[in-house]
């Protein structure tokens, strides 16, 4: 009896039939195995096997006593091959038989689908106080009913890897019987990287791609997410479509501030029933798609959800008081949190310098560089909006919700660069957010948890207030608005968020500042989960 294997019409590209799936003989998998066919670069296999493997060789009296049990099992996510076997009945007569075989794709799971378990990493080993404050707030204040709470702790955190996130994302495999989960563990590999293996279990399996150059800020899963459902230009994406922060035309050096790994982008083209969308993140200065969008269910909308996206023009307009809170803004409120970036009042925000002028330009104002129409920020922001309308078919005014976010520019040298190794040559620029990211949070059910921006004014009842209406500041507490209870309707940001988000959902704001906020990250960069598979759409039933 011969087996061999042959690449199908459509196998994945550039992979060869033979590392696609395994053939092995056996009464079980587990009992008396061999393989004879695939798992590498091998040619056709004969069977039964030579006499000096007398444990496998089965003859024709045997082939006619019994059945003969051949396993397959699949090694390459989405790929598909032909088994052929053909019997020789010894007298030059044959028969023969041909199956095609794809193995199940690897679906990742997208912000919408219900969440069945939230994670959040507590670290040890700097803001302890803060980070154990954090998971306060989150478990299970911040997290609806239902949604299982999980914080991982050292040691399967390093106890200084706060960023759950950008670790590990959790997809899924199925068959006509069954579905289990998968976890897809980045290859960044800090402290959290003990953790993703730990999910692994009956019905839930674990991958890590990797093309082995070292790790950049790019290969971190804040830069991989999925949408909802959606059909652009009459073609459906019932899974939704990956997308992920990737210029192909960048000119940021490799490794430093590389690109996503190559080999991982190939992987998720070749699964081909969530067709990723690249999105520019080279403006960025931790270089994430979550650093700027999130999604949310909108029952208006054109496919029922939308993306919230930070506009840095808008948090220029709620500073300036066209903002939607009672009595507006006013130039002279405090906001001692921000002496983290050399200022204390609204106004002193607004005429702050940049850290990185752009150079050719007048613009070397907060203000400027977050409203000016020839500021690279604005360009960028409008660019990414168009390819958003276009790759996810948003086409109603609704589609997307604009948030306010106010962006500093920043010049750095040897971002994630090998310390071995000579930094760039010249200093790379990037945004990165002053004011807590309100794109950047976390969906559970009809809840966006939220950063808190504290550009609060109390209410008079609640703390004294001075002559302008502001609320005195408390020296022992520099860090913090004075009081711990507010009127959060007088933040402009919040106020405008809770205006324009779609209806139906609620917001609730945790203090995320020092822990995450100061290290250019946000609530969802702290947050990871495992979602429902969905049980109405069955990948063999898609046509990508």
């Amino acid at each position: 009896m011969t087996l061999t294997l042959q690449d199908a019409t459509n196998v994945a590209s550039g992979v060869n039939a033979q590392a696609v799936v395994r053939v092995f003989t056996g009464n079980s998998p587990d009992s008396g195995t061999q393989v004879i066919l695939g798992g590498g670069p091998t040619g056709p296999t004969v069977f039964p096997l030579p006499e000096d493997d007398p444990a496998h060789d089965v003859d024709l009296a045997a082939l006619r006593a019994a059945d003969v049990s051949l396993w397959v099992e699949g090694l390459e996510f989405a790929g598909e091959v032909k088994l052929e076997m053909e019997v020789n009945d010894g007298t030059g007569s044959t028969c023969s038989d041909q199956i095609q075989l794809k193995v199940a794709p690897l679906i990742l799971l997208g912000h919408l689908n219900s969440a069945r378990q939230s994670f959040v990493s507590q670290i040890t080993t700097w803001e302890a106080a803060e980070s154990a404050e954090y998971c306060t707030q989150r478990f299970p204040n911040a997290t609806p009913p239902g949604v299982s709470d999980t914080i991982i702790a050292d040691p399967d955190n390093g106890g200084d890897d706060p960023w759950a996130q950008d670790e590990f994302q959790i997809g899924y495999q199925e068959s006509p019987q069954k579905a289990m989960y998968v976890v897809l563990d980045s290859k960044r590999d800090r402290g959290l990287e003990p953790f993703p293996v730990t999910l692994l279990g009956p019905d839930f399996g674990h991958i890590q791609i990797n093309d082995g150059n070292r790790p950049n800020t790019r290969d971190a899963f804040g830069n991989l997410e999925v949408s909802p459902p959606c059909t652009v230009d009459d073609v459906s994406y019932p899974l939704g479509r990956i997308y992920y922060g990737y210029n192909p035309a960048s000119s940021l050096p490799a490794p430093c501030a590389g690109p996503i790994d190559g080999q991982l982008r190939a992987f998720l083209e070749r699964q081909a029933l969530q067709a990723p969308v690249a999105l520019d993140t080279d403006w960025l200065s931790v270089g994430h798609v979550d650093e700027f969008m999130s999604i949310v269910p909108n029952s208006v909308a054109t496919h029922g959800w939308s993306v919230v996206l930070a506009s840095p023009s808008l948090a220029v307009d709620a500073l300036q008081g066209d903002a939607l809170t009672p009595g507006g803004v006013e130039s002279t409120w405090s906001i001692p949190r921000y002496w983290a970036y050399s200022v204390g009042t609204v106004e002193e925000l607004l005429s702050r310098s940049l850290d990185a002028p752009v150079s050719g330009t007048e613009l070397d104002t907060i203000v400027e560089y977050n409203s000016d129409d020839t500021s690279p920020l604005i360009a960028t922001l409008a660019s990414i909006t168009q390819v958003l309308a276009t790759e996810f078919g948003l086409e109603a005014s609704g589609d997307i919700v604009e948030v306010p976010v106010l962006f500093n520019r920043i010049a750095e040298r040897g971002v994630d660069c090998d310390p071995s190794a000579p930094p760039p040559p010249v200093d790379l620029y990037f945004a990165t957010a002053i004011t807590p990211n309100l794109a950047n949070g976390a969906f559970y059910g009809a809840v966006y948890i939220a950063p808190d921006n504290f550009l609060h004014v109390t209410d008079s009842t609640l703390a004294e207030e001075d002559t302008n209406g502001n609320f005195q500041r408390d020296p022992g507490e520099p860090e913090r608005n004075a009081n711990t209870v507010f009127d959060s309707h007088r933040d402009p940001f919040h106020a405008y968020l809770e205006a324009n988000v779609p209806g139906g959902l609620s917001v609730i704001y945790v203090d995320d500042w020092l822990v995450y906020h100061l290290m250019d990250g946000e609530v969802h960069c702290s947050s990871n989960e495992v979602r429902t598979i969905p049980l109405d759409v069955h990948w063999w039933n898609t046509v990508p």
